[in-house]
């Protein structure tokens, strides 16, 4: 089992106890051919002081994981960066994985996940995000165990329950990161550096409500159906065959949204939908993206 942590960009995975405390010594991941980077697309990526806190023990991937979330696959394609240097933001706050499933018939499920971490009101929205997209991965990887290699079609109470089944690993996974960043600054002596003290004792220390929130949209394609699973804002358009593409959802003007992840998260917050393909579709493609990128897209 690999244990992952928080980068500017993205998260590395170190292959080995020597390889983390590589990257912990130089902070840069640069040269060292056993730390795999995520989502990919990087040459390199670096540790931001503060910020590049390991994931709780409990919350790891293993090499069967490397391989479904392989960025070096050309079919296999996300990206996600912190952008410009300077900003007002101190992470990027956003994240990504995407990847395949192998059948046990040889068939192929795939997925992508994306998280737009909320700044305003939230002291961890870069690991929210993070987070988010991980605990997504296992729910697809449980949904698709229980339907590969059977004759059953995803209906619209599969979803229901993926809703359901999505809720409580986000739950799990970012209460599991809240003691564990708890217990990090306890025993270490230490605050977030990214916020004041002041602040941190008044509005975030006994407030776990406010330390993760992000967006969060899923989609989903194999042989026995897919789907579109989403909570907050974004872009999502489908193409499918020779059709027109169908703008699943859109960035309006307003950033303000009433669906988002955080702790206490339920169901019922995400909205969904199946996708059909027929026979007639030659392909069947769904194209995420955050807010930001979304309105930049139709500005121009």
């Amino acid at each position: 089992m690999y244990r992952i942590i928080p980068c500017l960009h993205g998260v590395g995975i170190p292959l080995s106890r020597a390889a983390t405390r590589a990257f912990g010594n130089a902070r840069s991941s640069e040269g060292l051919d056993d730390v795999l980077l995520l989502p990919g697309g990087l040459a390199f990526d670096v540790l931001k002081p503060g910020e590049d806190i390991i994931f709780p023990p409990t919350i790891t991937i293993d090499a069967q994981d490397l391989q479904n979330l392989d960025c070096d696959n050309p079919e296999n394609f996300c990206f996600t960066h912190y952008g410009p240097p300077d900003q007002d933001k101190p992470t990027n706050q956003d994240f990504a994985l995407s990847g395949h499933l192998q059948g046990r018939k040889g068939d192929v499920s795939k997925f992508c996940i994306l998280a737009d971490g909320i700044s305003n009101g939230f002291g961890f929205a870069q690991r929210g995000a993070q987070l988010s997209c991980f605990a997504a991965y296992e729910c697809i990887k449980e949904l698709h165990a229980e339907l590969d290699g059977s004759s059953q079609n995803l209906t619209e109470a599969d979803i229901d329950a993926f809703r359901n089944d999505l809720a409580r690993k986000l739950n799990e996974f970012l209460k599991a990161d809240h003691d564990h960043l708890l217990s990090h600054y306890d025993t270490q002596n230490l605050e977030p550096v990214s916020i004041a003290s002041k602040v941190w004792h008044k509005s975030f220390k006994s407030k776990p409500e406010k330390w993760y929130g992000n967006t969060l949209v899923i989609s989903f394609l194999s042989p026995f159906g897919g789907f579109v699973v989403y909570a907050g804002d974004g872009g999502i358009i489908l193409l499918k065959g020779e059709q027109s593409a169908k703008e699943v959802m859109r960035s309006d003007e307003s950033s303000a949204i009433s669906r988002f992840v955080t702790l206490g998260v339920t169901g019922s917050k995400f909205q969904g939908a199946l996708i059909g393909c027929e026979p007639s579709d030659a392909f069947v493609e769904v194209i995420t993206a955050t807010d930001g990128v979304d309105r930049t897209y139709q500005l121009n």
